[in-house]
């Protein structure tokens, strides 16, 4: 996991599904191995702000440990309920066997809420 944290602004459509793939290599260009790991993604309203959103693993977040690869899905009903037009977020790897010591971050950066126009009458 090298050159880690990556700054990298996302964008959301609101009441769409969002979904990002990450694929973690090590310096070798080898795929991480990524057991014993955790995970968790929190959207805030800003730094050290109040939490809007979090994803966790098997809530919004899978990890394939085998290909290095974690995969992020926010989906269509989470997001039509945000009120904000910019936020802020970032993704941590946790190891399981020592939680706290080895936090790895991998990415950060803001969360751009593209507002919908059309709306279905009901």
């Amino acid at each position: 996991m090298s050159q880690l944290p990556i700054n990298y602004d996302i964008t959301m459509f609101q009441g769409g599904k969002w979904t990002i793939t990450i694929e973690l290599t090590d310096a070798n260009d080898q795929v991480e191995d990524l057991t014993g790991f955790s995970a968790r993604m929190d959207i805030k309203d800003r730094a050290g702000g109040n939490t809007i959103l979090s994803l966790t693993v098997g809530s919004g977040i899978t990890i394939s440990i085998g290909d290095g690869k974690i995969t992020l899905v926010v989906n269509g009903v989470q997001n039509a309920l945000f009120g904000f037009v910019q936020a802020k977020y970032d993704l941590i790897l946790r190891e399981d066997a020592s939680p706290g010591v080895n936090d790895v971050p991998i990415i950060y950066g803001d969360v751009n809420m593209i507002k919908r126009i059309t709306e279905w009458a009901v």
